[in-house]
């Protein structure tokens, strides 16, 4: 299910004492009610909701004896509490948690270059949680011929709730006509556009109630949710960048967008690590460049 309002499943039976139910309640607000209504709780249910918050659904009964309610409580101090109280429990309901990851853009692989030798090689990494900030790493690789390559561009403790999508960009780029400075910049903002692009149209499909994350719209063109991205932006790249990437075998080598939701990438992530291997052929280079370049990204998702 993808919808940003929350949800519930319930059992009803006819009412025969009073009672109250409540949702969307902190742990504070839960103890105001239980004083309000001289109440004790028969059933509590944590969850994370739509704004990343702990909130607690409850029902509440009169008081009819003598009982204890905590959260947040280890396992040792839930011991501790019984001792205490010389009693047993009647309700156990782990707190629920908020998954955290790490994005790793590992290495890529070069089987033919742009241009004519070597490429000069730059990365650009990007992570985009919900409607949240891009993240954002560049890496210069220098001149590269065929062969496989290290990256390293890592993004550590990343939260995603389940019902949030999760944006993974990256973008290589050979450019050996630019500075370093000028082009990382350059990279930087592209990286952005795009992934602020797939966060609106995440974004668009959650509240439309879509079942599964459509391609991002950026430059009248759809971006591509499976697979290499590099032929479908290759026109928005060139009128964006113009000349300031593409002078002479300069240009694009490998581009991809990836949306998950977070519920999907738990289960993906629940044996071990994602790993994503895309192949991106290249866009046509200029007369007098080396064939048309083809690069494989090797990415990954690991849950702490």
């Amino acid at each position: 299910m993808t919808t940003s309002t929350q949800e519930f499943a319930v059992i009803m039976a006819p009412a025969d004492q009073e009672w109250w139910w409540y949702w969307g309640q902190t742990a504070e607000q839960v103890g105001q009610l239980l004083t309000q209504n001289k109440a004790m709780l028969t059933d509590i249910s944590p969850y994370i909701d739509v704004n990343n918050t702990l909130k607690f659904a409850v029902i509440m009964a009169p008081a009819n004896h003598e009982w204890w309610w905590y959260w947040g409580q280890t396992a040792e101090q839930v011991g501790q509490r019984l001792q205490a109280n010389h009693a047993r429990l009647t309700t156990l309901t782990p707190l629920p948690t908020i998954p955290s990851y790490t994005f790793s853009l590992d290495s890529f692989e070069i089987r033919n270059t742009r241009s004519r030798h070597v490429d000069t090689d730059y990365v650009t990494f990007a992570v985009t949680v919900g409607t949240g900030q891009p993240r954002t790493q560049t890496k210069s690789m220098g001149d590269l011929n065929n062969g496989v390559f290290s990256v390293g561009l890592t993004f550590e403790d990343v939260a995603v709730a389940a019902h949030e999508p999760v944006i993974v960009t990256y973008l290589i780029m050979n450019s050996g006509h630019q500075s370093q400075a000028e082009t990382e910049a350059t990279l930087e903002n592209v990286a952005k556009q795009l992934a602020d692009a797939g966060a609106k149209a995440a974004a668009t499909a959650i509240a439309s109630g879509v079942g599964t994350l459509v391609g991002a719209t950026i430059g009248g063109v759809v971006v591509p949710v499976v697979g290499a991205a590099l032929g479908a932006l290759a026109g928005w790249l060139v009128s964006t960048l113009g000349g300031i990437i593409f002078a002479d075998c300069d240009g694009p080598v490998a581009a991809q967008q990836t949306p998950f939701l977070g519920r999907a990438l738990r289960s993906r992530t629940v044996s071990g690590p994602l790993r994503i291997s895309t192949d991106n052929p290249g866009i046509d280079s200029p007369a007098g460049c080396g064939s048309n370049s083809d690069y494989i990204v090797n990415w990954s998702i690991t849950r702490e």
